[in-house]
């Protein structure tokens, strides 16, 4: 069964723009290969933001989704492939969650196998920040 081996957040902030980059890594055993082999587009990749919260705050809140879907197999398929979410925002806005001027905000990633229907998904790190 495909698995998302790790997933990594880094945010660039800059004067007024907010760029969050989830970098992830995903790996595929050889009956996911031959099944790739007959089934294009058999597995997609989905991401998204969220702002870490507990205690007073409530729950986690979803902040951001990247309006990108990535597709495997892609043209080179293997046991390992790495991609990547980026987005260019701007400060103040879809990541500033908490009224103390804090933020804390993780990536999740989403690996959904389309022939069985299965989703598996990855928390990143969590970055905290005035984003």
């Amino acid at each position: 069964m495909a698995s998302i081996v790790s997933a990594t957040l880094k945010i660039t902030v800059s004067s007024n723009k907010v760029t969050p980059v989830v970098s992830y890594k995903l790996s595929f055993t050889q009956g996911d290969l031959n099944l790739m082999k007959q089934y294009p587009n058999l597995f997609r990749v989905r991401c998204e933001l969220w702002g870490a919260d507990s205690g007073f705050n409530g729950s986690d809140d979803k902040l951001f989704v990247y309006p990108v879907t990535r597709y495997y197999p892609d043209g080179t398929p293997g046991t390992l492939e790495e991609g990547s979410f980026t987005a260019t925002l701007n400060k103040g806005a879809e990541l500033d969650e908490d009224w103390e001027s804090r933020d804390e905000v993780y990536g999740r990633i989403a690996l959904v196998n389309s022939f069985c229907g299965v989703t598996v998904y990855k928390k990143s790190n969590e970055v905290s920040g005035a984003f």
